[in-house]
């Protein structure tokens, strides 16, 4: 049973420093400081956010509930400039998805199932600055 809502979130930070951790600029999640003016001088940075959870499961007469939490895991690289950084970003966000695909997909955190990658989603943002690679995995918590 879930002790602390936010537990996932946190192994997820933790496993993504350990494995992770040294190949990109900054780890960022809901607890971390996260300058803005800091992060848009980072090349690559990584961010993960809880997204909507799904609700069902009853167990225990109503008392127990099971919930699927959603993590989105966001790549985030700075746009390249050239041809020569594109062929460097382009080897540098496969490498560093596929790691990150491989360091979560089946990790358990404590308390929960182990996650399961359900989807991913590549952005470009508005103002074409930063190209975004991001994977939502989700685990199933008893509350």
């Amino acid at each position: 049973m879930l002790q602390d809502y936010f537990a996932v979130g946190a192994a997820i930070e933790q496993r993504l420093r350990d494995e992770v951790g040294n190949d990109v600029d900054s780890i960022c999640s809901l607890f971390t400081v996260n300058d803005p003016e800091l992060l848009k001088r980072q090349s690559v940075s990584l961010h993960i956010t809880q997204l909507p959870s799904t609700f069902g499961n009853d167990s225990g007469n109503g008392a127990k509930q099971a919930e699927t939490q959603r993590w989105q895991v966001s790549l985030c690289f700075k746009s390249p400039r050239s041809d020569e950084e594109v062929a460097v970003m382009r080897e540098r966000a496969g490498v560093l998805c596929l790691r990150v695909r491989k360091a979560l997909q089946g990790f358990c955190p404590p308390d929960a199932k182990p996650l399961r990658a359900t989807a991913n989603t590549p952005i470009l943002t508005d103002d074409c600055r930063f190209r975004i690679f991001a994977f939502t995995f989700e685990c199933v918590c008893i509350v």
